[in-house]
């Protein structure tokens, strides 16, 4: 495509007004930039939104009354994008940004715009005002006159692109909110060390004060004395006061040689004058110099001897968290009696308050003030390490991931290149700030139904969830079914699920859980899930008969079997159990039969009890159906007579070392408590689940190793024998115990419940 020559005297026209707005928002001084960025960035709008317009209508169609109209709504929608855009950036919306921002956008407006409007045909482009009105008929322009004009426009433009590029990285490198002015404090020494009263001072010591700050500026300036400050205390918009303090002794007497006798009245005016105009210009509290105080009482921040400004770059760094936080100190070898004087830093704050956690972006703008209006520069020190180098913006991005949790010291340090070279400084502040560990979300351990899958459609299962937080944080939880809430958030752990109106099926039952310090009530810390399968109705077994064999009667050592029957509608698996006078005397098992060894029972009536159930509605500590049959045992008549004074022994007791349950790998001692009345050697027997453990012996204990055994309930028996009445086969006396194993989650669980059954105690 071919440009048309020469461009329209508006598109050169706003090329030229980008330039102006450049240089308004860049190149003013910093006393002044605030105010001229502020019709800058309202010019440059006006003239993007032109730009805007005639890149959609470069052709004569639009009348200029719509024109118009098009380029003020064109011009606040791009004003206003571009302030959203500035307001998320951590500098925030300024001015001198906004500016800065339209001109280099208004410029590539103007390129795209010079583009559509040459590829209209001549007759048709659009003309801001026709030629009549601009210049007499059969005048031509001057085609060498416009184009130095283009070529100039275009230099310009150039050169102020130039500083707006530089001006956006200085953005980016710091951001911050505007900070008001806080109560700032100048000095040179703390009033106990250095000796000054801030009391007002009486009438009769007012000129003793002139001279004695008078003295102390001149030997600042002239070099001769050691340390020299000039300080303002600002409090809450209140007027500042000016302070000076000498140092005596042998520094007074070098100053004394070094300095020129004859012309002391005039240096003595022009350092107090100096120093009036570095401390405050309004000063309406009198302080008090006591002219004897020694020269180790000049604060440590400002007590920089001018003969060893070179070697203050180590200096300057180590500062303690003592050193005159929130306080500015100046460095006297920058104080000048020539009428420039140094900057001075008026505040240094953050734009979060401390503490922060750990990885949270801190941003940290200073405040400054150059009487002459001179650049400033600045610096940042972290715990005397310099985190940032010397550069315009007086903000700084701190970043504190990785950082360790503590205590950080954060010093600025400014000069305004005139006074103190780039190794020292002219004015500096100090500031604390706290970093604290980041809090860690909480997780879950564990998520389980006190029933196991699959269950039938009616039970009813409670959930219980196991969560942790590294730091105690207070945990919520919340509870879904097939990724639908069914609970709120709350600090239950349990949920009871009643599955009487569910379907038949597989369901993903999820725990969420967060401690209201990371994500969002919609979101969450940690989850965890498991599926469970619900299957249709199913109705328990019931027992039909409980027979024994052979038929009675029965005497004691008979051996009798018992036979239960019993049916279930869905032919599930039924387990059984019988009981002898309420004792266990077979646990569950699939055997619908039992074998009753009667040897060693005494003559009595005895109740059977038999037990049935399918797994899927009662626990194991209950069933779902039973049925008693009473039998009666009579004394064996074979009995000897030998033996029919001898009484069999009697079993009282059978007791572990440790209480049940107990977690999976203990080891367990069972010990059996028995007596013969007639002294006779007992021989003891242990059984697990009905299995022999050892042989017939004479002790009383057994050890038993869990280690390797699933958890759940196991049944030990003891079986006693005097070796007088029952056979070795068989027994005297017997005594069963029950004993539970479980996990150690199921122990940690168990903990949990205690302790917050006992917080609701």
């Amino acid at each position: 495509m071919r440009l048309a020559w020469p461009p329209p005297w508006h598109l050169t026209a706003s090329a030229l007004l980008c330039v102006i707005a450049l240089a308004l928002a860049n190149l003013t001084p910093a006393g002044w930039q605030q105010r001229a960025s502020i019709p800058a960035a309202v010019l440059v709008a006006l003239v993007s939104g032109h730009l805007v317009v005639l890149s959609a209508y470069p052709a004569h169609g639009l009348d200029m009354k719509r024109r118009a109209v098009l380029i003020i709504l064109a011009s606040a929608l791009l004003a206003g994008i571009l302030s959203v855009l500035l307001t998320a950036t951590p500098r925030g919306l300024q001015p001198s940004s906004l500016a800065t921002t339209l001109s280099l956008l208004s410029l590539l407006l103007a390129a795209v715009a010079y583009g559509r409007w040459s590829a209209q045909p001549r007759k048709s482009r659009f003309r801001f005002l026709s030629r009549r009105g601009m210049r007499p008929a059969g005048a031509r322009p001057s085609g060498r006159r416009a184009a130095y004009c283009v070529v100039i426009a275009f230099l310009a433009a150039a050169i102020a692109l130039l500083s707006g590029l530089v001006h956006i990285p200085e953005m980016s490198e710091g951001s911050g909110a505007d900070l008001g002015s806080e109560g700032v404090s100048l000095q040179a020494a703390s009033p106990q060390d250095s000796g000054i009263d801030e009391s007002p001072a009486p009438p009769e010591e007012k000129s003793e004060m002139s001279d004695a700050a008078g003295e102390s500026a001149a030997m600042a300036a002239g070099g001769g004395g050691s340390a020299a400050t000039a300080g303002s205390r600002l409090s809450g918009g209140s007027s500042a006061s000016a302070k000076g303090s000498s140092a005596a002794g042998g520094s007074s007497s070098s100053a004394g040689s070094t300095g020129a006798t004859g012309s002391t009245q005039t240096a003595e005016k022009k350092a107090a004058s100096t120093a009036a105009a570095v401390a405050a210009s309004k000063p309406e509290k009198t302080a008090t110099a006591t002219e004897n105080a020694p020269a180790s009482s000049v604060s440590a921040g400002a007590a920089v001897s001018p003969q060893k400004a070179e070697e203050r770059p180590k200096d300057q760094s180590a500062v303690n968290s003592s050193a005159n936080i929130g306080q500015v100190t100046i460095n006297p070898s920058s104080v000048s009696t020539e009428g420039n004087q140094p900057p001075i830093i008026k505040s240094l704050a953050p734009d979060k308050a401390s503490p922060q956690e750990q990885g949270v972006p801190v941003f940290w703008r200073v405040e400054a003030e150059d009487e002459a209006g001179d650049k400033t520069v600045y610096q940042f020190l972290v715990n005397g390490a310099v985190a940032r180098k010397w550069s315009k913006s007086a903000t700084w991005s701190w970043s504190t991931a990785g950082l360790p949790a503590g205590d950080y010291l954060i010093t600025v340090l400014a000069r305004d290149e005139k006074h103190a070279a780039e190794d020292s400084f002219d004015s500096k502040m100090n500031a604390t700030f706290y970093v604290k560990a980041a809090n860690q979300p909480p997780s879950v351990l564990e998520l389980k139904a006190d029933r196991p899958s699959p269950q039938s459609i009616g039970s009813k299962i409670t959930w219980t969830a196991l969560a942790s937080d590294p730091d105690g944080d207070g945990i919520f939880y919340k509870f879904a079914k097939n990724g639908v809430g069914v609970t709120d958030w709350s600090g239950s752990e349990f949920w009871t699920w009643d599955t009487t109106s569910e379907k038949s099926g597989e369901y993903v039952i999820s725990v969420l859980v967060r401690d209201g310090k990371h994500s969002s009530e919609k979101s969450s810390d940690g989850s965890l899930e498991s599926r469970f399968t619900l299957t249709a109705s199913n109705k328990p077994p019931a027992i039909t008969e409980l027979q024994a064999q052979p038929s009675g009667p029965y005497a004691a050592g008979d051996v009798i079997t018992w036979i239960c029957k019993a049916a279930d509608p869905e032919e599930d698996k039924i387990l059984y159990k019988f009981l002898v006078n309420g004792r266990v005397a077979q646990d569950w098992s699939e055997s619908a039969s039992w074998s009753w060894d009667t040897a060693g029972q005494p003559a009595a009536e005895y109740t059977i009890t038999a037990l049935a159930r399918d797994g899927k509605h009662a626990g194991p500590d209950s069933s779902d159906s039973s049925k008693a049959a009473s039998v009666t045992l009579s004394r064996p008549a074979s009995a000897s007579a030998a033996n029919s004074s001898n009484r069999a022994p009697a079993l009282f007791s059978l007791r572990p070392d440790k209480s049940s349950p107990q977690v999976q790998g203990e080891t367990i001692v069972w010990t059996a408590e028995a007596k013969d009345e007639d002294a006779d050697k007992i021989f003891y027997k242990f059984q697990l689940n009905g299995r022999d453990m050892n042989r017939w012996s004479e002790s009383a204990s057994w050890k038993w190793s869990t280690s390797g055994l699933a958890d759940g309930d196991y049944r030990i028996r003891v079986l006693i024998r005097d070796g007088n009445h029952a056979p070795e086969s068989s027994y005297d006396g017997s005594l069963d115990s029950k004993f539970t194993l479980i996990s150690e989650i199921d122990r940690q669980i168990d903990e949990l419940m205690k302790k917050r059954s006992g917080k609701v105690l």
